[in-house]
């Protein structure tokens, strides 16, 4: 009786997954250019140091291409914060992740990029270990909702760190 409960719960909430995401609406290639943002010189970073990190989401890492896309983010640890942000959260975990906008920024990425991931099948994700580019393209296929810090010089991209979040 517990398995028929528990499978008749499993589809209904698989069944209202598949009906809100048949429901979404399709994106236009006009909707993803209007979100979009090339960076291409120091200018378009809002800092006057030579190397800044960004936190964000990778939303664009190709083998062919030389960009890299990010959707950057803001790691909000202050209740005064949020107020200024607008934003209603109890911080339960201690941080909130606020994403103000869904606008990707591309840089260029050399084929040199440094990209370290955290280590999460010897050390249980407290350290970290070096990927090739081809190992980082399969890992974020695996795992695409992880934030990473990307070190920027001007319009280059030169490494990428995965971020550990609880």
């Amino acid at each position: 009786m517990k398995r028929k409960y528990l499978f008749g719960m499993l589809w209904i909430v698989c069944f209202s997954t598949m009906l809100t995401a048949c429901g979404e609406k399709e994106k236009s290639v006009e909707d993803v250019k209007e979100n979009i943002e090339e960076v291409d010189t120091k200018e378009n970073i809002e800092s006057d140091k030579d190397i800044v990190e960004l936190l964000g989401y990778i939303d664009d890492f190709k083998l062919e291409g030389n960009s890299l896309g990010i959707d950057d983010v803001e790691w909000v640890t202050e209740e005064n914060r949020l107020k200024e942000l607008g934003v209603e959260s109890d911080m339960s975990n201690g941080f909130y992740i606020h994403n103000e906008s869904n606008r990707i920024k591309i840089f260029k990425k050399p084929d040199d990029i440094k990209i370290k991931v955290l280590d999460w099948v010897n050390d249980n994700g407290q350290s970290h270990i070096e990927l090739s580019q081809e190992e980082f393209e399969k890992y974020l296929g695996d795992a695409p909702d992880r934030l990473y810090i990307i070190e920027v010089d001007g319009a280059e991209a030169i490494s990428i760190t995965e971020c550990y979040t609880p």
